[in-house]
């Protein structure tokens, strides 16, 4: 007598899924696995994204899970949408929600959920996934997206102007981050509230820097200040025996430097111009 049992789990989305077939025959048992195509989904994730794929290592960042899903199927009592992270790096702030009589071509209109990451040790890279169930005829149907989402310690923009994590430049301004700024409280207060500004635009700015080769040169005459605004104020670290004091007396000095650097010549060219106009004015 032959016995034939199949295995397949109805909860399946669209694409490659496996069925496994069983064969039993005067005791022994044979299996043979194939491979079934979803063609005709009941859902579709019409849209889906995150607001940001790149967040720093600190945490505190939120990201918005943006996504629609349709009813390609009959009328549907009720659609449930779970989001998924994982704990150790997110914390879900919304992340379940319900539909109900969600008839054919109809969807669940844009929706939207969300996560804050929190601090992680290391560069990493952690999936979010959103996950539709509905149930019909006794059978739980699951429709599965999801995105990665990749924490980054280092200094993105510098890393692009300088074209390597390895550059000297960029180990200066990370060595200087981790083993200076970040090992006191007052530092690691102080980077919580600068990574979330500096990530908000740091990963737009160095796609930007990666595609267009010709920006590098001006960016990285900006950053040369910087780098030596730090310098300087690295040496007041040596002399100081408190790390916190350090810290506070670092910043402000690296800020009036970073502030002559930066804004003096602005300021001058602003006098001059002013000064040239008044001996041009008639008298």
């Amino acid at each position: 007598m032959t016995i034939v049992q199949r295995l397949f789990d109805s909860s399946v989305s669209i694409g490659n899924n496996s069925l496994t077939a069983k064969v039993t025959y005067d005791g022994l048992e044979t299996q043979s696995l194939k491979v079934l195509q979803v063609k005709n989904p009941t859902l579709v994730f019409s849209s889906f994204g995150l607001s940001k794929n790149k967040v720093g290592l600190d945490g505190g960042e939120v990201i918005d899970v943006n996504f629609k899903i349709d009813n390609k199927g009959d009328t549907l009592p009720r659609i449930d949408v779970t989001l998924l992270a994982e704990p150790s790096a997110f914390d879900v702030i919304q992340g379940q929600k319900f539909w109900i009589n969600i008839g054919k071509d109809g969807s669940t209109g844009d929706a939207t959920f969300q996560l804050k990451t929190k601090k992680v040790a290391a560069d990493s890279s952690y999936y979010v996934t959103l996950v539709a169930k509905h149930t019909t005829e006794g059978r739980t149907h699951t429709f599965v997206k999801r995105e990665t989402v990749s924490f980054r310690g280092g200094c993105l923009i510098a890393t692009a102007a300088f074209g390597s994590p390895l550059a000297p430049q960029v180990q200066f301004l990370r060595e200087f981050r981790d083993f200076r700024i970040r090992l006191t409280f007052a530092g690691t207060e102080f980077l919580t509230v600068f990574n979330r500004f500096y990530y908000s635009f740091s990963p737009q700015v160095s796609q930007v820097l990666t595609e267009h080769e010709s920006q590098r040169g001006i960016v990285r005459m900006l950053i040369y200040p910087l780098i030596v605004s730090l310098e300087l104020s690295e040496n007041l670290w040596v002399l100081t025996p408190n790390p916190e004091i350090a810290v506070v007396i670092t910043g402000v000095l690296a800020s009036s430097l970073i502030g002559i650097a930066y804004f003096l010549p602005l300021v001058l060219c602003c006098l001059l111009t002013k000064r040239i106009r008044s001996h041009r004015a008639p008298a």
